[in-house]
């Protein structure tokens, strides 16, 4: 086998080729172009296809050009995530020498040593996983732009949003769109704001509530502002735009998916969605992970992730509990709407979450833990190569409150002997 590093930056990229016992095979530099790449390709082509392993770093997006090029060409290469190659430095030497030559040799060697244990290829799931990463770019693009549409009609209209807790829905979306304040509402007759909030020529709003809603407006302290008015329908026409954007990610994501000709991930795919609400977010979380097969436990599938819990202790200095972080950003965000999914859906873990809850744990730090068990369920039911059962969940939910009940039983059975 060859193992073929690459170091790569927004405008270069250093190449080191080695075999199976660290011999150099060959190195040098090319310019990021097609004059580059395709003389590049002319030294792999000197190799078996099939003997070749080529691994880069990610770098956010300087890599994407000659990763989606080595793809085409149908070579074996591999999105390698730094905090590993860090790591990976530290046991090699302790020196800190770093370069873009020394760089390159360094993923040779971690390709020789880690390989097969690293991400498996991503020639069949590159679509599939930028998909994905676009929806949830989308899913934080939507929340900061909702944000401010919330900001614009605290301005414009702040009884709006105490009467309905919602803003969001279409219909009153289309009718801020068109009225974009209190004033602008109060002044039109109820027809054209009727018109106005119709979805396909149909009204899927209460009159009885939009009569309220006009009554609320000619009553409003809002005093009117046509720059946040005009700021207002941007931002609306934006959402909009945005959500469209992301519906037909999601269709091009499952058309990738049915289109696959890998079994395995479509397999897993199935499995997880087998969780309650999980039709979309198991497509995320495979998409990032790849085959979950390749973690050799649960704990490395949560490190992974990057959710899993560390403390810094050093004698008496105890800085307390805090997540890694160190994980892919993406599938973590990934999760972390997977629990919160999960805990609207499904009675296990919500009955998990409120528990924490009233332990005192924050919302985030219940969601991360619930995040953590959700993981090892997937991982659980992928190992396993069965559906969700939630009726096991409830029967071990159960058989741990009874647990803890005979616990506290016993405990203070013990606390009477004592006293008598």
């Amino acid at each position: 086998m060859y193992f073929v590093g690459i170091d790569i930056s927004k405008n270069s990229f250093h190449y080191y080729i080695s075999d199976s016992g660290r011999t150099k095979i060959d190195s040098g530099k090319f310019k990021q172009n097609m004059s580059g790449f395709t003389t590049f390709d002319k030294i792999l082509k000197k190799f078996n296809k099939r003997e070749i392993i080529i691994g880069m770093e990610s770098t956010s997006i300087y890599h994407q050009h000659l990763f989606s090029y080595l793809l085409k060409h149908d070579y074996d290469v591999h999105i390698i995530n730094p905090l590993l190659l860090k790591e990976f430095r530290k046991s090699e030497t302790l020196r800190h020498s770093k370069n873009d030559n020394i760089d390159s040799k360094l993923i040779s060697i971690w390709l020789k040593e880690k390989y097969p244990d690293n991400i498996p290829s991503s020639k069949e799931i590159d679509n599939f996983t930028q998909y994905s990463r676009e929806i949830i770019n989308l899913s934080e693009e939507i929340s900061r732009v909702k944000n401010e549409i919330k900001r614009y009609v605290y301005l414009l209209f702040p009884e709006l949003e105490s009467f309905q807790s919602n803003i969001f829905i279409k219909s009153l979306m289309n009718l801020l769109y068109n009225f974009p304040s209190a004033r602008k509402i109060a002044t039109t007759n109820k027809k054209q704001l009727i018109d106005a909030m119709k979805i396909d020529n149909q009204l899927y709003f209460d009159e009885n509530k939009l009569d309220q809603i006009i009554e609320l407006s000619k009553n409003s302290i809002a005093s009117g502002n046509d720059a946040h008015e005009l700021a207002l329908q941007k931002r609306i026409e934006l959402l909009f735009k945005l959500e469209s954007d992301q519906k037909l990610f999601k269709e091009k994501l499952k058309e990738t998916l049915n289109n696959s000709s890998n079994d395995v991930i479509k397999n897993q795919v199935e499995l997880i969605q087998s969780l309650d609400g999980f039709n979309e977010t198991a497509l995320n979380i495979v998409a990032e992970t790849g085959d979950i097969n390749r973690f050799y436990s649960a704990s490395a599938l949560v490190a992974f992730v990057g959710i899993d819990p560390r403390t810094e202790e050093s004698g008496q200095m105890k800085k307390g509990w805090f997540i890694n972080r160190k994980g892919n950003r993406y599938l973590r965000k990934a999760v972390y709407i997977a629990a919160i999914v999960a805990i609207q859906n499904n009675e296990y873990f919500k009955n998990y979450y409120m528990k924490l809850r009233t332990r005192g744990k924050s919302h985030t730090v219940a969601v991360l833990a619930v995040a953590g068990k959700l993981l090892r369920i997937i991982y659980s039911l992928v190992k396993s190569g069965k559906k969700y059962d939630s009726d096991y969940h409830y029967k071990l939910q159960n058989q741990e409150l009874r647990a803890h009940g005979n616990y506290t039983a016993k405990k203070l059975k013990r606390k009477r002997e004592i006293v008598t």
